[in-house]
């Protein structure tokens, strides 16, 4: 009589060729979520430099001239991975000339601000030296 099943040689090769393959799939699959992370954080501070900055920027020199005081949540909404230092814009964060230490993000990198003034807008960086840098430049290196 004839056992019609798998043998023990034909297990250990499916076994080790699902081995391989999870070997080579799981590091992939954590690139793939770092980048994807860090686009959700790159797209977050292109955002707040085109519409949102702008929009706080219009509406500071109507008021006090400074951003300095404005609540972030009130302009756009805070992504999972950003984390605000606080939600009220203040002075450290967003200071005039400078840039301080806006929010920290899950994948390590900072966002610093700087406050504008009377010809330059407020703009959030990946750098606190460098208004272009990008998150590739300071994070990826």
């Amino acid at each position: 009589m004839k056992r019609a099943g798998f043998t023990m040689i034909e297990l250990i090769f499916v076994i080790v060729i699902l081995g391989i393959l999870a070997a080579v799939a799981i590091p992939k699959l954590t690139a793939t979520q770092k980048s994807a992370k860090a686009q959700v954080v790159e797209a977050f501070v292109g955002t707040m430099n085109r519409t949102t900055m702008p929009s706080m920027y219009a509406k500071a020199v109507r008021s006090n001239g400074s951003v300095v005081g404005f609540t972030v949540t009130d302009y756009v909404q805070i992504p999972k991975d950003v984390t605000l230092s606080s939600d009220t814009l203040t002075a450290t964060q967003c200071p005039s000339g400078s840039f301080g230490t806006f929010a920290t993000t899950g994948i390590g990198a900072t966002v610093y601000c700087r406050d504008g003034n009377a010809t330059n807008p407020p703009v959030l960086s990946f750098s606190s030296s460098d208004v272009n840098a990008t998150l590739a430049d300071t994070y990826f290196q």
